[in-house]
């Protein structure tokens, strides 16, 4: 039998990036990104190409199914503030109210605009992290006087809930190599978040010390608690145990997701434990 040679030809005409062209065939009329090429038995060039391609669309599908989520997400986010606003605004031109009636609903749309224009930054944010334009940028500074300026901007907010704010540092001071206003922000979510979910005349402890050549901040609260079912996701963006009640108090479900990222940016750690009404600590560990 005479030798049958096979010859393959191979054109690639690539005028933009790979990425891009897959995710837009993936919005084409009746492409699917959870196709895949099938896998040849025999290990060879076209074998390993195909093994290559098939990895690169199991990342965009990711990167796309990530994108729609977040697109999804803040969409509905958004949506609640706006309808509010709308329906405030339409009762107010739709017939002659009172005076103190038009201060309610303008201090409902300054509430409303102001919870939009702080879900908008966390959104930027998170949109600069992904695509990787928010970078630290370290120094050396004392992070137990940013502690120290932390409780007292949450301290007012706490009074109005008659909660007291307890700081535990044996060290007077203590330097650390980090980017100073995203350590704030982290400090300033954490506290936040023990504030918002711990009941009136609750206790909050901001404990800080020095354990094995690396800071441990534990940040304690006597609030609500969570169950063990939503401990390992609270760190996910715009998750929610309570939606209904996080969204009254102006929350956003993304203050842990960017917490998180900047803990690890740090080359740190970030955890809870809670037991149901009883209260959660959060531990954030940070190499010195």
């Amino acid at each position: 039998m005479a030798n049958k040679t096979m010859s393959i030809e191979i054109k690639i005409n690539v005028p933009i990036k790979v990425e891009e062209w897959f995710i837009r065939k993936s919005e084409e009329e009746n492409s699917n990104l959870s196709k895949r090429i099938k896998k040849r038995e025999i290990n060879d060039e076209i074998g390993r190409l195909i093994f290559t391609l098939n990895q690169l669309l199991d990342r965009i599908e990711i990167a796309f199914e990530r994108q729609k989520q977040f697109t999804a997400d803040a969409s509905h986010e958004l949506r609640t503030p706006i309808a509010v606003i709308r329906a405030q605004v339409e009762e107010a031109l739709g017939k002659e109210q009172t005076a103190t009636h038009y201060q309610k609903a303008l201090k409902l749309i300054k509430k409303q605009s102001e919870h939009m224009s702080h879900l908008v930054g966390q959104l930027l944010l998170l949109a600069r992290i992904d695509n990787e334009e928010n970078q630290i940028e370290k120094e050396n500074f004392d992070i137990v006087e940013v502690i120290d300026v932390v409780v007292d901007e949450m301290q007012k907010e706490a009074s109005q809930k008659l909660l007291s704010i307890e700081k535990v540092i044996k060290d007077d001071s203590i330097y650390f190599c980090g980017d100073q206003s995203k350590i704030t922000q982290l400090f300033l979510n954490l506290l936040g978040n023990a504030i918002e979910y711990t009941p009136e005349k609750g206790n909050i402890k901001v404990i800080v010390k020095i354990t094995n050549k690396k800071l441990r901040i534990d940040i304690e609260d006597t609030g609500i608690g969570i169950l063990p079912e939503h401990q390992g996701k609270i760190f996910k963006r715009f998750y929610r145990i309570d939606k209904a009640r996080s969204r009254k108090q102006g929350g956003t479900g993304l203050g842990l997701a960017i917490s998180r990222w900047i803990v690890a940016k740090h080359g740190g750690t970030i955890s809870v434990k809670s037991e149901l009404s009883k209260g959660s600590t959060f531990t954030v560990i940070l190499p010195l």
